[in-house]
């Protein structure tokens, strides 16, 4: 997979089948630091945290497995919705 075949799915991935499943980017990483943020008693999660804490949750995986396209795909899609949430940008 090239670099433009794994920028493209990946914003498939964040504009198509995954923004239909779960809704805007934004609310479902608010939910899911809500949820951080009760289970830790802090505050100190919010949208743009999520998005790079499961960015480096895939490079976590690319050290059992750096060939699965999957992982590069979604750090590309991941971080691109953190600074998309970061700058306002939307």
């Amino acid at each position: 997979m090239n670099r433009n075949e794994t920028l493209d799915a990946a914003k498939d991935a964040i504009n198509g089948d995954r923004q239909q499943r779960y809704g805007e980017a934004g609310e479902c990483l608010g939910r899911i630091a809500a949820l951080w943020n009760a289970l830790t008693g802090t505050q100190q999660f919010d949208a743009v945290n999520v998005a790079i804490m499961l960015g480096l949750m895939k490079v976590a995986r690319m050290r059992t497995d750096a060939t699965h396209a999957d992982n590069f795909v979604d750090v590309c899609g991941y971080m691109a919705l953190a600074a998309e949430l970061a700058t306002g940008d939307e």
